[in-house]
């Protein structure tokens, strides 16, 4: 052991600053180290008492990251030997992650939120500053109207963890979305409202203590749009799900005499002498509850009403008959799901995630 081994208080500082607006504080403490002989070597670790990760005091639980020896001018017996403490910009000083070892420290995340532009089918009617009520977007025929969208704001979370293993088993997930209701921070996700997008992982190396920690800083970036309430009045769909308006240039050719029914998109039968509509309606002879063309109806020039192949989608019950524009929705929405879907967790545990060190 060294003849002398004294803390000084020449060399000793404490400071705290702001870094990027995150509160962050630095100190550094020095020991003067008498050797017995020139060539004597020493362990700073333990003349000294600190290793990487030791805090700087109960009171100010700030991490040592790195430790220093010099000789002390030309002197080939003296060593100063100095500890530098810094944390973590943003962290609670009581709690810094650099105080724990790699595997033990809890996962960091940052959030953000941006506008994503989506195709939607419904909205609220604005005219002569009266507001109307949120609707499918129809036109007064009850056509719908195409190429309409709106701003959708999509929250952005990465995490990052500590992990001993390049956690690849992970990368077959990206384009999942969660199957269970889960909580993040102060949000509640809905089913289909998450989708992991993004896993990364990167080799680290760090000594802490008298430790050597090799191991991978896995990143995961998830996407999660706000939580629509679903219903069949023509409001969007949840998530990353999407709205499918329920229409089709094809019709069951049935449903004569029911409300819901669009009697005139149906493939009914004509007067073979002047090609008008047969009345009152029927359908064509033999083609009762077959997949046929929907029909509009046009005025006949032989007078009368007679019927043409529809030359855009018509609005479909959920059997397959035409739907009558006079019922409310006039045009039925559906909620459907294109990705695959994977249990995640509340504050995605089942990624191996832990926010409690």
């Amino acid at each position: 052991m060294p003849r002398l081994v004294t803390e000084i208080a020449q060399g000793n500082t404490f400071s705290e600053s702001s870094e990027n607006n995150q509160m962050a504080f630095s100190a550094t403490r020095a020991w003067k180290v008498i050797l017995n002989s020139a060539n004597e070597s020493i362990n700073i670790n333990e003349v000294t008492g600190v290793s990487i990760g030791t805090p700087y005091s109960g009171d100010n639980p700030i991490p040592c990251v790195s430790l220093e020896g010099r000789a002390e001018g030309e002197s080939r017996l003296v060593r100063i030997i100095t500890a530098t403490y810094r944390a973590t910009p943003g962290a609670d000083p009581s709690i810094d992650p650099r105080t724990q070892q790699p595997s033990a420290r809890p996962a960091l995340y940052s959030m953000s939120a941006s506008l994503q532009e989506i195709t939607c089918w419904s909205g609220k009617k604005v005219t002569g500053g009266v507001s109307g009520e949120w609707s499918t977007a129809t036109n007064p025929s009850g056509d719908l109207y195409d190429g309409v969208s709106r701003l959708e704001p999509v929250v952005t979370i990465n995490i990052d963890q500590y992990a001993y293993t390049d956690q690849s088993h992970f990368l077959g997930l990206v384009g999942y979305v969660n199957s269970d209701q889960i909580y993040f921070s102060s949000l509640s996700i809905g089913v289909h409202c998450a989708m992991l997008q993004n896993v990364s992982c990167n080799p680290v190396v760090e000594q802490f203590g008298d430790t050597m920690f090799r191991g991978f800083k896995i990143t995961f970036t998830f996407g999660v749009r706000a939580h629509w309430t679903l219903t069949r009045n023509g409001v969007e769909a949840v998530g990353w799900d999407v709205a499918v308006p329920q229409t089709g240039f094809s019709i069951k050719n049935s449903g004569v005499g029911r409300s819901d029914v669009n009697l005139e998109a149906l493939n009914l039968e004509h007067q073979s002498d002047t090609g008008t509509l047969v009345t009152p309606y029927r359908v064509a002879t033999g083609s009762e509850g077959k997949k046929m063309q929907a029909r509009v109806s046009i005025s006949s020039p032989s007078g009368g009403i007679c019927q043409r192949i529809a030359s855009q989608p018509v609005a479909l019950n959920d059997d397959g008959t035409p739907r009558s524009p006079s019922v409310t929705p006039a045009v039925l929405i559906n909620r459907v799901c294109l990705q695959p879907e994977v249990a995640f967790g509340s504050n995605f545990s089942n990624f191996g995630i832990i926010f409690i060190g």
